[in-house]
């Protein structure tokens, strides 16, 4: 399987008021546009239709929906998990993920925990993997995602793009 783990898009900071909760926070315009560049680039490289299984939080959710319009997908196809949120186990959500049945997953979510996620695939005890905002890594899993069962393939960074 070819596993896609897709940091949000930059998305409105929290103010000192806290006028708007962290799970709330929508994309920036900067952030909608380097998500529909990356998107667009990786369908113009070639990548298939996602199986796109993101965070519920807002900044988030409209990643994965630019990625899913961007392949002209039905929304509904969208999937979110909790266990993509910041500061929950996302192991188990790895081990369920269908062996042999997927050609491709993309998971879209937060730092540090795809940084963590990334780094228990490649085997490391204690990974210091850092995504930026709109970023994609790409890694080749054999049979199952478990620990040390990935293998790096690239990673993308929106400001490459032009």
């Amino acid at each position: 399987m070819r596993l896609y783990i897709v940091r949000h898009a930059e998305a409105v900071m929290l103010d000192e008021k806290a006028t708007i909760k962290d799970a709330d926070r929508p994309l920036t315009p900067k952030g909608l546009e380097d998500a529909r560049k990356v998107a667009q680039h990786l369908k113009y490289v070639g990548l298939e239709k996602p199986k796109i299984i993101s965070s519920p939080l807002l900044r988030s959710r409209q990643t994965a929906e630019v990625f899913q319009r961007t392949w002209t997908q039905p929304l509904k196809a969208l999937q979110f998990d909790d266990r993509l949120k910041p500061g929950v186990d996302w192991k188990p959500l790895l081990e369920s993920l269908p062996a042999g049945r997927w050609e491709n997953a993309w998971l879209i979510g937060h730092q540090p925990e795809l940084g963590q996620i990334i780094g228990w695939l490649l085997g490391r005890k204690s990974a210091k993997i850092r995504l930026n905002k709109g970023s994609v890594a790409c890694l080749d899993i054999k049979e199952k995602a478990t620990k040390g069962t990935g293998r790096l393939r690239w990673l993308l960074d929106p400001e490459l793009l032009l």
